[in-house]
């Protein structure tokens, strides 16, 4: 086996790779609208396979992402063998790791029940940094509750409430382990260019004339079907503890109901206490649980 950069003549090969391993995978970057749009950038997206009798064998391509980089850091697009051995993760992780001095960490993440792949993570120098958790919710009825008098929900408008979006979401977020670097305008207006965008899924509750929370209703397809995703729900400090959170999430089960998909899912980091209870009691389930791993000391 050897390992090879990536080229624009192998670059399908890759993206072939992806396609076929993301169930296998964390497939957060590995949607078709990502791939298709993939540049082969060693600034970006520093990418190698490894090769075996010409064939593609296992890949490790990390996404060097603006808002990754503002928290000196970089997440694993992919990073894969078909054959989990140690030797091949070592010898991909050698070429990667060069893209990474300038960093203080990289990370990914990993599904608990594959220990074989943790193990090797584990003697390669990789840590448990945190858990995330995909919850779902089956087809089941969703109770609404108003808001409270002076709160009003609305719909989201581009190129008009990008900043808003922002002040809620950074403010909700800043203590949040892998959410803390706050996010810009630019990244909200991409949001609309998401695979699994809605028209009319992202809104903004509003107490009188003063934003205080946000919620993204996107779509997932998700073992043969569609499903609700909350892509993002998030409450400003200040307004916590008055079961704005708990609305705003029946709200977007409501409008995915409304949309044609029963089930739903979210994810939430596990150091969220107070977001996996209210979860848990509206419904979700544990679905898989995901070990994020980091890599640090690169500097």
């Amino acid at each position: 086996m050897k390992v090879e950069r990536l080229t624009e003549e192998t670059r399908a090969e890759f993206i072939a790779y992806c396609r076929k391993h993301r169930q296998e995978v964390d497939d957060s970057y590995l949607y078709d609208d990502q791939l298709d749009g993939l540049e082969v950038d060693d600034e970006v997206n520093p990418t190698y396979l490894l090769m075996d009798e010409g064939r593609v064998v296992g890949a490790a391509s990390l996404y060097r992402s603006d808002y990754f980089l503002k928290g000196s850091k970089a997440r694993f697009r992919i990073f894969h063998s078909a054959v989990p051995s140690l030797k091949a993760y070592q010898v991909l992780w050698e070429k990667v790791r060069s893209h990474a001095g300038d960093l203080a960490k990289v990370f990914l993440f990993i599904d608990e029940s594959n220990v074989v792949v943790r193990g090797i993570f584990e003697e390669v120098g990789f840590d448990v940094e945190r858990i995330s958790y995909l919850l779902e919710r089956k087809a089941s009825p969703v109770p609404l509750v108003g808001f409270p008098q002076g709160y009003t929900l609305g719909d989201f408008v581009f190129e008009r409430d990008e900043s808003v979006w922002c002040e809620v979401r950074n403010a909700a977020f800043a203590h949040l382990a892998g959410s803390e670097t706050p996010i810009t305008a630019g990244q909200v207006r991409e949001m609309r260019d998401h695979q699994g965008h809605l028209a009319g899924g992202m809104k903004v509750l509003y107490c009188g004339d003063q934003p205080a929370g946000i919620l993204n209703v996107e779509k997932e397809w998700d073992e043969g079907e569609w499903k609700t995703f909350i892509g993002l729900l998030a409450v400003k400090p200040e307004y916590q503890g008055k079961g704005l959170g708990r609305r705003l999430l029946r709200e977007g089960l409501h409008y995915g109901r409304e949309a044609g998909m029963g089930k739903a899912l979210i994810s939430v980091n596990g150091e969220n206490e107070k977001a996996v209870k209210l979860y848990l009691k509206e419904g979700f389930e544990k679905k898989v649980v995901m070990m994020c791993y980091k890599y640090d000391s690169l500097r």
